[in-house]
């Protein structure tokens, strides 16, 4: 009868585990600050809403040397503003202006080539957005400009000074704040990009590496 016992007892199949799931990551999300301001999400989700032609190639108001490439679709333009075709840039600059949301600018720096890199390896990344001003020194910026055009209208935009806020890192130190008549905004709009600018969403990392590739076929090397 022991013998039956000890049998039985060691015959009995281990206890199941119930496996542990890893927790899931949330992507980061931008919050609402209530600035009358374009946000980081809702760029890209402009960006997203259609593919990108190409308007042209050309110098930028206010870089020299350097060429930028203008792409649009059916809400805004997009500007990879360091379009080297054959040797990629330490820095990445996206302008992305909307006939009803104003100007958006994000930059990203580091030691090497951006598309190569992650977030946690630049040293520079931040994102400012304008406030969408139309009056009679400014007019609406038109989805049928050209290339010509568009960079006449954003010579004409800077020269309008238009009020902003800024929120990032450059050279590993916070930069964050607004204009003065968005002073209202000026903790809010910082807070609310805090987590979006440290942890991008793939999609920011997905479009780099697309313009990188457009700009080996559509872009220009330095200008001597």
């Amino acid at each position: 009868m022991l013998v039956l016992l000890v049998a039985c007892y060691r015959s009995k199949p281990p206890p199941r585990m119930t496996p542990i799931e890893p927790p899931t990551k949330k992507p980061a999300v931008v919050q609402p600050s209530g600035a009358p301001l374009y946000s980081y999400e809702e760029m890209f989700a402009d960006i997203a809403s259609g593919p990108l032609e190409h308007v042209g190639t050309g110098e930028w108001f206010g870089l020299f040397h350097v060429y930028s490439c203008v792409y649009r679709n059916a809400k805004v333009y997009v500007v990879n503003i360091y379009c080297t075709k054959t040797r990629e840039m330490k820095a990445f600059g996206l302008v992305v202006l909307s006939p009803t949301r104003g100007r958006a600018h994000l930059y990203a720096e580091a030691e090497k080539p951006i598309s190569t890199l992650r977030r946690s390896d630049y040293f520079t990344y931040r994102f400012e957005a304008e406030l969408n001003i139309v009056d009679d020194k400014l007019p609406a910026v038109s989805l049928d400009f050209k290339y010509a055009q568009l960079r006449e209208w954003d010579e004409t935009r800077y020269k309008r000074y238009a009020a902003g806020c800024f929120a990032g890192v450059e050279i590993r130190r916070p930069v964050n704040g607004c204009m003065k008549q968005l002073k209202d905004f000026e903790q809010s709009f910082p807070e609310s990009h805090e987590a979006i600018l440290a942890d991008p969403p793939e999609s920011y990392y997905k479009l780099v590496k697309d313009l990188r590739e457009r700009a080996k076929r559509e872009g220009r090397d330095w200008k001597n």
